[in-house]
């Protein structure tokens, strides 16, 4: 009988997880920042927003090149769509070991994680870069439609092709050679929809400091009000008590 996780314990894991990260960091050189709405919860909570079911970093694109290459733990492991059979997204993840989620009706894939945006220099040409980016993304949504209801209760990455579709966005997302960059940063983070609140003017990684989240200390940008204003607006404004509800609302199991 599956055992479900519920949603202390999840967060639980997933600050302990979270100060895993933090320590392979500080140890390795490797930048980072709490990101979205953890940011959001640790300028405005000093830790989880108490309605939300998630933690999100980010990290230069450099960093994350090399803290996928070189990270190991027992209980974490870096979800990408190299390393993830059912894997989706064009921005990796790090997983619990002893946690999975079911993709589809009975697939089980991986757990528990912490999502790692990917914060990138934009090149020169930046229309045609977000042109390409459309393109791409069109072709995925193209595929999704032709799955037939055979498909249906089957993992999104199993359609033909899609992996080797999202994987071409990944790469020209984070291995392009960016010349001539005007000095503006894209975080790869979801839908080309918001990618206006997801440009920024300059380099926020410049600069960091830190903030309380929860009972630890966690990096982040010093220019996090530029970043939490352009995301989020009057950001230390409550929603409506109707909008505070977990963003994602999916149910893992122990293993």
């Amino acid at each position: 009988m599956k055992k479900e996780i519920n949603l202390e314990e999840r967060k639980s894991l997933q600050l302990a997880m979270l100060k895993e990260i933090d320590a392979f960091c500080k140890k390795n050189g490797l930048r980072y920042s709490l990101a979205f709405g953890t940011l959001l919860g640790a300028i405005r909570h000093k830790g989880f927003i108490p309605w939300d079911d998630d933690l999100d970093i980010m990290m230069p694109v450099e960093d994350i090149i090399k803290f996928k290459a070189i990270f190991h733990s027992d209980k974490l492991k870096f979800c990408d769509v190299d390393t993830e059979k059912y894997y989706d997204l064009d921005f990796p993840r790090i997983s619990h070991k002893r946690t999975y989620k079911l993709e589809g009706k009975k697939t089980e894939s991986y757990g528990i994680s912490i999502d790692l945006y990917v914060y990138l220099p934009l090149p020169e040409e930046e229309e045609l870069f977000f042109n390409n980016l459309e393109r791409f993304e069109a072709h995925k949504k193209k595929m999704k439609m032709w799955r037939g209801k055979i498909m249906r209760h089957l993992p999104v990455s199993t359609i033909p092709f899609f992996k080797s579709a999202v994987k071409k966005v990944r790469d020209y997302e984070f291995l392009e050679r960016r010349i001539g960059s005007k000095g503006r940063y894209y975080i790869v983070a979801g839908p080309l929809s918001i990618k206006d609140k997801m440009i920024y003017d300059r380099d926020i990684f410049k600069n960091m400091t830190s903030a309380r989240f929860e009972d630890g200390e966690f990096p982040i940008i010093s220019e996090y009000d530029y970043f939490l204003t352009k995301r989020y607006g009057d950001y230390m404004q409550l929603p409506p008590e109707e909008d505070r509800h977990p963003y994602h609302n999916a149910t893992f199991f122990w293993k």
